[in-house]
């Protein structure tokens, strides 16, 4: 079974409603597993696991701080709220702090393609997560990253970068929002940014 449930463009051309209220988002993680709490570490890897990560991420909160900060999670995510209105699309650029000449370097890049995609409907029923999907409505978000979501990338210090568009199949326009920027796990938005992808 499909984790993710994608939605073709014409299905998505019918829904649109332009009365409809709508939200968009974006986001970008640098996380390194090191810095979640141990309710949110508890959470997070069998998550992860489910969405695609390889299944020694299970042991990873029981790990020592030295080993979790090996493992990071480095995207950027567009997100579409209430109707699938849009086609999404991130990229996200992940790099790497050259303490030597005080710069960022290139590390790495992913694009989405465009997309309007759901976490499968059994992972939102799965009463691990379900509290993060209660009173959310429908979600559809487009996501740039590595497909195991969470890698050792070792003891290097991260900043991602993520560029987020959509396209609006009844204006046929691409409208661009707003970069972001993160050097963190972004936990303001932990329980949206997390399970949306």
């Amino acid at each position: 079974m499909s984790l993710t449930i994608k939605s073709s463009f014409l299905s998505a051309a019918l829904l649109i409603s332009i009365n409809d209220a709508y939200a968009l988002g974006a986001v970008s993680r640098a996380c390194q597993f090191s810095t979640l709490n141990t309710a949110q570490q508890i959470v997070a890897a069998p998550f992860f696991v489910a969405m695609g990560a390889p299944t020694n991420i299970l042991t990873l909160p029981g790990k020592s701080t030295s080993e979790q900060q090996k493992y990071w999670v480095r995207e950027s995510i567009t997100t579409d709220y209430g109707r699938v209105r849009y086609f999404l699309y991130a990229q996200s650029a992940s790099y790497t702090y050259n303490y030597n000449n005080s710069r960022y370097e290139l590390f790495a890049s992913y694009s989405s393609g465009w997309a309007a995609e759901q976490v499968a409907e059994y992972l939102q029923l799965d009463p691990n997560f379900s509290k993060f999907y209660a009173n959310r409505g429908l979600l559809y978000s487009a996501r740039a990253g590595r497909s195991e979501i969470i890698t050792p990338d070792g003891n290097f210090t991260f900043g991602v970068a993520g560029k987020h568009s959509y396209y609006d199949p009844v204006s046929k326009n691409v409208v661009a929002l707003a970069d972001t920027f993160a050097t963190d796990c972004n936990l303001s938005n932990w329980g949206v940014g997390l399970f949306d992808r």
